[in-house]
């Protein structure tokens, strides 16, 4: 068996051979949970149990390797290459195992088969494209910051007026809660939005060229702004699809591929709020745009089909058992006899007001109280 059809040809010498890296490519588990199988003792190579995850392997191809007392053994021929592009919903988390019980994005892949990897992540409250890939080549090309590949976010900020200079501290450097000095993004202010509850938003087009955990979150708190929506739509020269909805996953034509890969090596040039086309028509800044009031921002998530067939059954359950509103069901104010002329109600057993006795006088302001 030729050794291409296990073991990529673009790996270095010493890291191709490495026992947590041999276990990782067979499909036993990710690299770093391989280690940890492996310092555990439930490793063996040739009969001889391997506590250390750096073991170099000799022959990966001809050498018996056990995981717990079972031999795994490569693939009788190499794994097709797949490459998916994925639209994360919000409140859902980018990692391949989670104690906490929350879904992950591989909860919603379950139907491929093969050991796909998200080049790069999004927090738990974001969403938009994230790409998955069984090829690690790739992978590494599009998360090392080495390659420069440029991320377009649309943001959504609510935090009050909003002006040049606070665009400025946006597009300036900054250094991050864990010390990292990033370097200045290009940020975009695109319109004014109408959130919920009558909220000014803004919405914002940031262009990155590294991704650090948080950083646009954290790059909008120190301007004083919070971010109430956050959406990737593009990497390097391949966008989002419109027809791709939350939780939907399709594999990436050739064009699509070859768009992917396109690096732009241009520097980001600082954006200016005179480079809007409502600055050139009007002579302000797109922040003093009247709002328009047919996009409106939710303050939650729309409810899902359970949730809102929930409301119906109990809603029907309150109708049915009388726990109707009997102001809907009362005549028009219009087809209602005046007060003056109704007829008093009479009660049996009980006199009428106008011949009721009172046996204490009124003192006090206390109201009477007749004889019943």
């Amino acid at each position: 068996m030729p050794r291409s059809s296990f073991v990529r040809q673009d790996d270095d010498a010493g890291n191709s051979s490495r026992l947590q890296c041999v276990l990782a490519r067979l499909g036993v588990a990710s690299r770093r949970r391989c280690a940890a199988i492996i310092a555990g003792g439930a490793v063996s190579v040739n009969g001889t149990i391997i506590r250390e995850p750096g073991y170099h392997v000799e022959n990966p191809e001809q050498d018996v390797i056990c995981v717990q007392g079972q031999q795994v053994s490569p693939p009788q021929e190499a794994p097709a290459r797949r490459v998916l592009m994925f639209n994360k919903p919000v409140g859902v988390l980018c990692t391949a195992s989670t104690t906490e019980n929350r879904r992950t994005i591989f909860d919603l892949l379950k139907g491929f088969r093969e050991r796909l990897v998200s080049a790069g992540r999004l927090d738990l409250h974001s969403q938009g494209l994230l790409i998955l890939s069984n090829d690690g080549a790739l992978i590494d090309r599009l998360t090392h910051p080495r390659y420069g590949h440029t991320k377009i976010y649309l943001v959504d900020v609510s935090g009050g007026d909003f002006s040049a200079s606070t665009l400025d501290v946006l597009q300036s450097p900054m250094t991050l809660e864990d010390g990292y000095q990033i370097r200045p993004a290009r940020v975009e202010y695109i319109k004014p939005l109408h959130g919920a509850m009558g909220t000014r938003l803004h919405r914002l087009r940031f262009t990155l060229r590294e991704g650090r955990n948080r950083q646009i979150r954290q790059m909008c708190e120190q301007a004083g702004l919070k971010v109430v929506n956050l959406t990737r739509v593009a990497i390097n020269g391949l966008h989002l699809p419109p027809d791709l909805k939350p939780g939907q996953a399709r594999d990436l034509s050739a064009r699509q591929l070859a768009l992917l890969e396109e690096i732009d090596g241009r520097p980001l040039r600082p954006w200016r709020y005179t480079d809007s086309t409502f600055f050139r028509e009007t002579g302000r800044p797109p922040w003093d745009e009247p709002l328009d009031f047919s996009v409106r921002i939710p303050a939650t998530e729309p409810k899902s089909r359970a949730a809102r067939s929930a409301t119906a059954a109990k809603t029907a359950k309150a109708v049915s058992c009388g726990e109707r509103n009997l102001r809907s069901e009362r005549s028009p104010r219009s087809e209602r006899t005046p007060r003056s002329e109704r007829t008093p109600r009479s009660t049996p057993g009980r006199k009428p007001r106008s011949a009721r006795t009172f046996d204490k006088p009124i003192s006090r302001g206390r109201k009477p109280r007749g004889n019943r």
